[in-house]
């Protein structure tokens, strides 16, 4: 492989981390759902609003196409874990929940959106570290 090329696909692989998913590339699905900790709720249709009504809560909008959301999955498990019984950690697949990625306008995944009693106070899109999420959380109280 050249070296234009190799620099080419790097770049290429940088750009989806850096902002993520907007479209669907043809992948294999990956079961992200069994791999995450318990300690991370997965919504849907009818668990979604009951899910983000109390205290805090980030959600995570993903697919199981989207390569920088299967990388997000370890580091929400990470946070999970830190911030286990001060923040609600949960997850909702775009796919299997259409109507709520649009009432939320997701374009790119992932997105993660933090609530506070029902209501969005802060949004995240793309790829993020541990340390920045943890650090956002810690703004909020």
């Amino acid at each position: 492989m050249s070296i234009s090329k190799l620099f080419v696909s790097l770049f290429a692989v940088m750009a989806m981390s850096l902002v993520g998913c907007s479209q669907q590339p043809a992948a294999p699905k990956v079961d992200v759902k069994a791999a995450s900790v318990e300690l991370i709720k997965h919504l849907d249709a009818n668990s979604f609003t009951p899910g983000i009504e109390k205290g805090l809560v980030m959600v995570d909008f993903w697919a199981t196409w989207c390569p920088p959301c299967r990388q997000m999955a370890p580091i929400l498990d990470e946070v999970a874990k830190d911030v286990s019984g001060k923040v609600t950690v949960a997850k909702v697949d775009v796919d299997q929940n259409k109507e709520i990625a649009s009432r939320y306008n997701i374009q790119g995944i992932p997105t993660l959106i933090l609530f506070k009693d029902g209501k969005e106070i802060n949004r995240f899109v793309g790829l993020q570290s541990k340390d920045y999420l943890i650090q956002q959380l810690n703004l909020v109280k």
